[in-house]
């Protein structure tokens, strides 16, 4: 199946929201481990709190466990891979609404 200008395909939606969760944990990492990149902590919670904020009403540790604190965290970034993934996926799908738009007719 070929890809039309007019319709994105869920693929890149996905590695979008790869390499978004991906620049999050990077940022979030550098930012811990090397003191004068603090600031990229800040760039971690942009990244992290639109998906952390509708998933906390959604996602709760069941108990104090290690386990139960290990399934909600796979469970936000699963969450948060979605969330991305769908936003990314919009977004795609409204460039390439606005590219049609702009590219002259060629129909035979």
């Amino acid at each position: 199946m070929s890809e039309t200008a007019a319709s994105p395909t869920p693929r890149k939606a996905i590695f979008l929201s790869v390499a978004i969760n991906c620049l999050m944990a990077l940022t979030g990492t550098a930012a811990s481990l090397i003191r004068p990149l603090r600031w990229l902590g800040w760039v971690a919670r942009i990244i992290a709190a639109p998906p952390g904020f509708l998933l906390r009403l959604v996602i709760r540790p069941a108990g104090n466990s290690v386990a139960s604190y290990a399934i909600a965290a796979t469970a936000g970034l699963i969450g948060s891979l979605i969330f991305y993934a769908l936003i990314a996926w919009g977004v795609l799908w409204l460039i390439a609404r606005l590219q049609s738009a702009r590219a002259p007719e060629s129909r035979p």
